[in-house]
């Protein structure tokens, strides 16, 4: 009898199994298509990885302008032997944990008998708790013309070369990554969007200024607008025909989820998600649902953070789950990072007033800070390394630090996240 299986190893399931198992907790994982899941093998991990390589790209091409001459050849062969080496690194490192902390791992595909039971390999696994953390998967895109230049934001992957023109369908974060990405590495990009701004959800100011940022790194981009396929097999971008050599489909994820087991189980489910409390309980209080298919964000640090939350429940400690300061970043040129709540009295710091930013000749962007009663609510930034800047921001939104509060912490100089302090200052006309 195990304490807990969990179905899916990616960052929720991992998490709460390694959480589980070093509390002395008997842990068994089921996992079909590899450790780490979607952001090791197919999301975030590559993803960045080939974003720190348009970034090389970007510099060594911009280095002329400061006396520095280079000449880009992009080998994509041996970029994607080294992304899938180290993707293949972090997976074995998972691993190395489960073995490290005695977690039993069975590979194959599992499904759910009972409360208590677990059918996998045609063996049934007894235990006390099941936690479900199998993910999501890409929107299906319907089209039986053209289904050979199709690719998801999986399958893109596996291709063996860089196509030399890809129409990016959706703007939404991961439409937006594989643009700027893509381009870096000298794609001719298209990138479609059917709302009236990029990063649709978000502060419309922050889809207008890597719009801005993208037209002018050569990225087509075209908001309010739609594709079509035509029944002859022609790309139309509104009333334009375009022949791009593949089509990415980035119109979001959909939760990974046998809806026939979970109506034979009785768990309440919604198109986008299996329904959790604050305890990440199903409405069976021994089955668990974890990371996408738990609805709430399709982040990896969220899912980590409900795997830790679900074992601490397992094992008794009455855990509930906060999201106040939730991060979210796009890894764009320049990136994108968001956190708390974007309301209230607000200034805005432009990056190009940060001395890091000038010795690192990237002054794309801004910082703008939002506080409500004295408290810090929410920061948005848009420029070089916002997303290890965002670390700041998020530990004190979560604090409910007042803005002085980090002024009066001496930050060192030259760095990026002085313009963070200047941000917070401004607030006071004191920047």
């Amino acid at each position: 009898m195990y304490d807990a299986v969990i179905i899916g190893a990616g960052p929720a399931g991992y998490v709460c199994a390694i959480s589980l198992a070093r509390q002395g907790a008997k842990v068994c994982v089921v996992e079909k298509n590899g450790l780490g899941g979607t952001c090791t093998h197919k999301g975030c991990i590559p993803t960045k990885y080939l974003h720190s390589m348009g970034d090389i790209i970007r510099k060594a091409k911009s280095a002329k302008k400061f006396g520095i001459n280079s000449n880009i050849e992009i080998d994509y062969s041996i970029l994607r032997s080294r992304m899938r080496s180290i993707v293949s690194k972090l997976a074995s490192g998972i691993g190395f944990l489960f073995k490290e902390h005695g977690v039993e791992l069975i590979e194959g595909e599992a499904s759910i008998k009972s409360q208590n039971q677990v059918l996998v390999n045609g063996k049934t696994l007894e235990t006390k708790n099941i936690v479900i953390a199998t993910g999501s998967k890409p929107k299906s895109f319907p089209t039986n013309n053209l289904a050979e230049k199709i690719v998801s934001t999986d399958s893109i992957f596996e291709l063996e070369d860089l196509p030399e023109s890809i129409l990016v369908v959706g703007g939404g974060y991961s439409g937006c990554e594989f643009a700027s990405i893509l381009n870096a590495l000298e794609c001719k990009i298209w990138l479609v969007e059917m709302e009236d701004s990029l990063l649709p959800g978000q502060p419309k100011e922050v889809g207008a200024a890597i719009e801005k940022y993208m037209k002018l790194d050569g990225i087509s981009v075209m908001t309010k607008s739609s594709m079509k396929i035509t029944d002859d097999g022609k790309v139309m971008i509104n009333e334009n025909e375009i022949n791009p050599e593949k089509i990415l489909i980035s119109t979001g994820r959909e939760p990974n989820f046998n809806t026939d087991e979970l109506d034979k189980l009785g768990i309440v489910w919604n198109d986008d998600s299996i329904t959790v409390n604050d305890h990440m309980q199903t409405n069976l209080s021994n089955v668990y649902a974890i990371g996408d298919i738990a609805g709430k964000y399709e982040l990896a640090h969220v899912a980590s953070y409900q795997g830790e939350v679900a074992a601490q429940n397992i094992l008794g400690e009455k855990s509930t789950i906060d999201y106040s300061a939730v991060p979210f970043c796009v890894f764009t040129y320049p990136e994108v990072a968001i956190v708390g709540k974007c309301e209230g009295n607000s200034k805005e710091f432009p990056m190009i007033a940060n001395a890091k930013a000038n010795c690192l000749g990237d002054t794309r962007g801004f910082i703008k800070v939002f506080e409500e009663n004295g408290i810090l609510q929410g920061t948005i930034i848009v420029g070089a390394h916002a997303s290890e800047i965002i670390g700041e921001a998020t530990l004190a939104i979560k604090l409910k630090l007042k803005p002085k509060d980090v002024i009066e912490t001496i930050h060192a100089h030259p760095t990026l996240p002085e313009a963070f302090v200047d941000a917070l200052r401004s607030l006071d006309g004191k920047s």
